[in-house]
């Protein structure tokens, strides 16, 4: 498991949790830091750890209020809707790709 804490001016705003089988458990802002980049910085730092564990896909449950940001992101939908505890959860996925400067990393360029 990896767990990401975000501060924005030095206090913690949001929490995000990934499992090493690439399921984001949650990420979670609080609602006064909402469209300030703690959601999407939390994401990308665990996209990031999942690749760094050999992870090529990450998956999640999302509420109905999230899905607009998850997609955001890239997350499509994998699955049919479910109900959890009387809240619709929808199976999302994205596929993992390394930033451009990792993986240009191990290459060498070759010049006649």
């Amino acid at each position: 498991m990896y767990l990401n804490i975000a501060l924005l001016q030095d206090k913690p705003v949001g929490v995000a949790m990934a499992a090493l089988s690439g399921q984001v458990a949650f990420c979670y802002v609080q609602p006064e830091w909402f469209r300030r980049g703690a959601g999407q910085a939390l994401i990308h730092n665990l996209e990031a750890w999942l690749l760094d564990q050999g992870l090529h896909q990450a998956r999640l449950n999302s509420t109905r209020t999230s899905e607009a940001f998850y997609r955001h992101l890239g997350y499509r939908p994998s699955a049919e809707t479910f109900s959890v505890a009387g809240l619709q959860a929808i199976p999302m996925h994205k596929a993992l790709t390394p930033p451009s400067w990792k993986a240009d990393r191990g290459s060498k360029s070759s010049r006649p």
